[in-house]
């Protein structure tokens, strides 16, 4: 899924950047921290799959992805930012085998008053960022609660953001080269958007 955004968010960013200024919101969980981004077994065709494995490291992915689409657009009008959304009490518990997902629908029965935030509660950062002036100007960040929060671990590694991005790219069969000259030949040395520096 996350190499079919890549091809998408690439092939529109034409787009994005002439009806500048433009924002690309991605939601991500703090669920990142959980794991680590293995680029040579991305789909978990050697490594024991597991459900929860899978969601961290595709949270993780999204916010490596985020910062170097970030950094490839700057300047050019078009920001991109992500997002912890909260425990939402949502569908994504179908995922799960049913063992793991009559555990947690125990826990979210007995504690989701406590623990969950409804799906309109979980959408308010999601709203903050596609309507708020800070929203606007700022790129490359990760947000929780409507604020800016700090990432840890991998999440900060720059270098194998642009790895996933390189493998992003030849997973859809687009060069990286070419994507990062068409975004940047033309970006706008006096842009409003601040980068962000963790």
């Amino acid at each position: 899924m996350l190499m079919a955004w890549a091809g998408s968010a690439v092939f529109h960013i034409h787009k994005l950047k002439a009806s500048a200024s433009s924002r690309i919101i991605n939601v991500s969980s703090i669920y990142y921290i959980k794991n680590e981004l293995d680029l040579a077994d991305i789909n978990f065709e050697r490594r024991k799959y597991s459900f929860l494995r899978a969601y961290c490291q595709s949270k993780l992915a999204n916010i490596l992805f985020t910062k170097e689409l970030a950094r490839r657009l700057h300047g050019t009008g078009v920001v991109a930012n992500c997002l912890h959304p909260g425990n939402g009490d949502t569908d994504i518990l179908k995922g799960p085998n049913p063992n793991t997902r009559k555990f947690i629908r125990q826990i979210v029965a007995r504690f989701g008053a406590y623990l969950c935030r409804t799906a309109e509660q979980a959408a308010q950062t999601q709203i903050y960022l596609a309507v708020s002036e800070e929203g606007g100007t700022q790129s490359g960040c990760y947000y929780s609660n409507c604020e800016k929060s700090n990432l840890y671990f991998g999440a900060n590694d720059m270098d194998l953001g642009k790895r996933l991005w390189d493998a992003s790219c030849l997973a859809v069969q687009l060069a990286p080269e070419e994507t990062i000259r068409e975004v940047m030949e033309d970006a706008a040395p006096n842009s409003r958007v601040q980068p962000h520096k963790q």
